[in-house]
């Protein structure tokens, strides 16, 4: 119950905002009137940010020519600054992912390598239902986001009692299991994400469905569902996926880039 409690206050901070440098950078991209000079200057001040920009400019997605790429005003020119304001993301977010102890380490590095994994599946995803590949990454990145803010409840009250706490598992699956969209559409509203990427994240698992149609929420419940399928060596059986998901992409354009995706191919359309 005290848990519940400390999840239920404080509305607008439910997980821990980004340092105020990656803050400032990921205004900074969004800022098309701001110089790429000055964008360049603000990303050097960041050894690790100035890396992982090269990095995702030499990938297999936005490096086609396969011409390396070591500068890194053409590394900004090469992916966009909506791809340079993800990894900025990325790393922020990676920096809030936090040791809460206890039988539930494991667990918190489980979500966050699946939220990494997610992000460039949403990507490859995107097109097929007319989101912008870049939207979907960030959204693929922080669906499981509220799935933090509980874990950091758990360590704050570890804090708070020396490391003597008592959870009872089924209790936290339980609270992971509901609560995980809504405190996840609270931190997208907290870190400035807007109301479209706040309702994608709170719908993701799409139960019920959204209301009105998203296809943001679409993106991701199926980019999630792909990555579960290959962690465990599952076959997807695609019309299920089509039903259950009430998904409006080209079954079989979809299928042709999911099977892309997989180790094996998916289900064919019967």
């Amino acid at each position: 119950m005290t848990l519940l409690g400390q999840l239920a206050g404080d509305p607008e901070g439910k997980l821990r905002r980004p340092p105020a440098a990656a803050q400032r950078t990921m205004s900074a991209c969004h800022d098309e009137s701001l110089a790429a000079d000055a964008l360049v200057s603000l990303i050097e001040e960041d050894p690790l940010l100035v890396q992982g920009v090269l990095a995702r400019a030499n990938s297999a997605y936005y490096n086609r020519s396969g011409r390396p790429c070591m500068v890194l005003s053409e590394a900004i020119t090469r992916q966009g600054r909506r791809s340079v304001q993800n990894v900025v993301l990325q790393q922020a977010l990676g920096g809030l992912v936090f040791s809460p102890g206890g039988p539930w380490q494991d667990m918190v590095g489980k979500v966050w390598s699946h939220m990494v994994r997610t992000g460039p599946i949403a990507r490859d995803l995107a097109p097929l239902f007319g989101v912008d590949p870049e939207q979907a990454f960030a959204l693929g990145l922080l669906h499981d986001v509220g799935k933090l803010a509980v874990f950091d409840r758990i360590a704050t009250l570890r804090t708070a009692n020396r490391g003597n706490l008592e959870l009872p598992k089924p209790a936290v699956a339980r609270t992971l299991r509901i609560l995980h969209e809504p405190l996840g559409g609270l931190c997208a509203i907290g870190w400035g994400f807007g109301d479209e990427a706040a309702e994608a994240i709170s719908t993701h698992h799409r139960d019920p469905l959204p209301a009105e149609a998203n296809a943001a929420s679409e993106v991701v419940w199926l980019a999630e569902r792909v990555d579960l399928a290959v962690q465990r060596g599952e076959p997807l059986n695609l019309p299920v996926l089509w039903r259950t998901g009430d998904l409006s992409a080209d079954p079989e354009v979809s299928q042709k880039v999911i099977d892309g995706l997989m180790p094996e191919p998916a289900s064919t359309w019967a």
